[in-house]
């Protein structure tokens, strides 16, 4: 029998396949982990320490992205699995003594929050005692774990909106007036909705500044639940689902390295918080998974349309546009349909309330204030006494983008590139928070399966209805050159 992985490495096989990204996945994963750290302590908001510990971690994503360390491939995964369940252990430890989000009900009970936290460290705990492959108890113990990385946080977040029903910020409030609005036939864009501005309380904002697919996510949640924030909660684990499937087909059957990835993600000591804010960044993910998924998978028309509700669930997210190189076939269809998918989100509303659209998701950002509480270097430089240009965020982006695709253009490399490409252009933006940060977390995460390369050829036997496709798979080029 087969003796079932564990956290430290066997001897590599003389004949096995190179991983051209030794390296590329601990370095991710060791960013990702400082990140959570900077998130707990600061909640996105400015502390001028923290900025180096920032900068620290953006470089070690650099370096990832430019050292190519070829290793056996199994010398990669098990080095990746060391690293991805200290990451969780971390954040799951780390989540039982924060408080679970900011405007919390005088009364509740924080006892069930201690409840599923100390399971989860439970959890993933379990994962570093291999689980063999042959019996079924095994196989049944194996599929009990991978249900309760998806059932903790179930009930985290729904705990989480029940503990706190009317977060007092002003994007919760928008979400909400904007899918009533549409839910009624009214016009959402064009000054049709009022907030107080959360972060002054001396202005009141009238425009609702996200794209239709933010408001249709978040009305379809209301028109069910009443409560939009279930469209964040729902966004989150589906997203966590694709990012399991993608590795899930990459690996032997009892390896808990899928699991892991997922408390990387829905264990983040901040992702209760950010679900609380009600901010988009989580409506997103199943559309950044989903793509992972499908290039995996080289479906090139379902990739492609994942990669435009990606670029369509933000304005910034135009800048994960370039990963549309990652995807096969002809270049120009598939650059088509990514950008055809994009904009079809917006036509109906475009027809509706043209002027509105273009009040409320450009003018209004051009316009909004320079915020001095980011957890960014234009605030650091601030509280010097300097300043620097509103610009330096694009340059940078740009600037790591050229660099990202001189060199290899590997699925993990572009997607560790889209992740520095962001983490950038918000640390030189005008404000940086930490819904921006958590969603440059989960771009890593995404680097990181992409590193797990294709199912092992051993474990694609020929007897299997899926074998021969999945050992064809794994003998499969590059996706791109």
């Amino acid at each position: 029998m087969t003796p079932p992985p564990s956290l430290v490495p066997p001897p590599p096989s003389p004949t096995e396949p190179l991983s051209q990204e030794g390296w590329l996945a601990p370095l991710a994963l060791a960013g990702h982990a400082l990140l959570g750290f900077v998130l707990a302590r600061t909640r996105g908001h400015y502390r001028g320490d923290f900025i180096f510990v920032v900068v620290a971690l953006l470089l070690l994503w650099l370096v990832g992205l430019g050292v190519s360390r070829p290793v056996p491939a199994r010398v990669a995964r098990d080095r990746t699995r060391a690293w991805a369940w200290g990451v969780a252990a971390f954040f799951t430890v780390y989540g039982l003594v924060l408080s679970p989000g900011l405007n919390l009900k005088p009364e509740v009970d924080l006892r069930p929050f201690s409840l599923l936290g100390g399971l989860a460290v439970l959890l993933v705990g379990s994962c570093a005692m291999p689980v063999g492959p042959s019996s079924r108890l095994a196989r049944w113990l194996r599929a009990a774990r991978t249900v309760g990385f998806f059932v903790l946080p179930l009930a985290l977040g729904l705990e989480l909106i029940a503990a706190s029903p009317a977060p007092l910020i002003d994007v919760w409030e928008l979400h909400q007036q904007g899918a009533q609005a549409l839910l009624h036939g009214q016009p959402v864009y064009g000054g049709a909705l009022h907030a107080v501005d959360s972060y002054s309380f001396a202005r009141t904002i009238d425009a609702y500044a996200y794209p239709p697919l933010n408001l249709l996510l978040t009305t379809a949640a209301f028109a069910l639940t009443g409560e939009t924030r279930h469209a964040q909660l729902a966004c989150m684990l589906v997203g966590a689902f694709f990012f399991w499937r993608a590795a899930r087909r990459r690996l032997e059957p009892e390896d808990p390295l899928p699991e892991l990835l997922v408390a990387c993600l829905l264990f983040h000591p901040r992702a209760l918080f950010t679900l609380e804010q009600a901010w988009g960044e989580p409506l997103a993910l199943p559309f950044l998974g989903a793509f992972v998924y499908f290039v995996g998978e080289r479906r090139s028309t379902a990739a492609a349309v994942a990669l435009g509700l990606l670029c369509a669930t933000k304005q910034h997210f135009v800048l994960y546009l370039p990963l549309a190189l990652l995807l096969p076939g002809p270049r120009w269809r598939t650059a088509a349909l990514t950008v055809g998918t994009a904009a079809a989100t917006f036509v109906p509303f475009l027809l509706w309330t043209p002027e509105g659209l273009w009040k409320d998701l450009v003018v209004h950002h051009l316009t909004n204030p320079f915020r001095p509480d980011s957890l960014s270097l234009p605030a650091w430089v601030e509280h010097h006494g300097g300043a620097l240009p509103g610009w330096l965020g694009f340059a940078g982006a740009l600037a790591l983008w050229a660099l990202t695709l001189a060199r290899r253009r590997s699925p993990e490399r572009m997607l560790l590139g889209s992740a520095l490409v962001f983490g950038v252009f918000f640390f030189l933006g005008r404000q940086a928070f930490c819904n921006y940060y958590y969603q440059v977390g989960a771009t890593v995460l995404a680097a990181v399966v992409a590193s797990l390369g294709s199912r092992p050829v051993e474990e694609a036997g020929a007897g299997s209805p899926g074998g021969s496709r999945e050992a064809q798979a794994s003998r499969a080029p590059p996706l791109a050159a």
